[in-house]
């Protein structure tokens, strides 16, 4: 199915197999645990040419075997100088969260950026934004530079972020999620020489 968003952007997506899957669940109550994925890219970052896009998929519940349930994508909102990584990978987690929010049981998602990963578990853990807030201020004043910058980019959003539009989508989508959110960091390809 092909659906326009309001902001003129167009997201691909299909998705029947996971329709299926979950009248299934629903009908039984035989909820499994559920491995969704997400990703996205920017192109000429800090530029006026900037363009970032994302995409996603839903993995099914099958622990010896991957299945593609659904699967989407599709070009981040936004004006060019807040295209980045950052804003992409979160539009990413947001669309496949937005999918799966009726899951009853458990869903592990799985992200390969760790500001966007930081985040969205502290949220699942149940902070609130103020608490968010509070917390970048206190690591603010404890920090030098560097660590600030790396702490700002996890959980300062509130106050600084240029994606705080998408956090709050993000916030909102977790507290409507029916299952257990679980974060989950998967190596992306920048990572290659990071340690699990």
């Amino acid at each position: 199915m092909l659906r326009v968003r309001p902001s003129g952007g167009r997201e691909q997506e299909c998705g029947e197999r996971y329709d299926d899957q979950l009248v299934a669940a629903q009908r039984t109550g035989h909820w499994g645990i559920l491995d969704v994925f997400s990703d996205g890219g920017a192109d000429d970052a800090g530029t006026s040419a900037a363009r970032a896009q994302y995409g996603w998929c839903v993995g099914g519940t099958d622990p010896e075997r991957f299945e593609m349930w659904a699967a989407g994508g599709g070009r981040v909102e936004g004006p060019p100088q807040d295209m980045d990584s950052n804003r992409a990978e979160l539009r990413a987690a947001i669309a496949v969260l937005y999918r799966v929010r009726e899951w009853e049981g458990e869903v592990r998602v799985w992200i390969d950026n760790l500001n966007v990963l930081r985040g969205l578990k502290r949220v699942a853990e149940g902070a609130q934004p103020a608490d968010l807030m509070e917390f970048a201020d206190q690591q603010a004043e404890q920090q030098d530079g560097s660590a600030v910058t790396e702490m700002v980019g996890a959980l300062g959003w509130v106050r600084c972020s240029q994606d705080r539009d998408l956090w709050e989508v993000a916030i909102k989508l977790v507290g409507e999620c029916k299952g257990r959110l679980e974060m989950r960091w998967q190596r992306g390809h920048q990572d290659k020489h990071r340690a699990l």
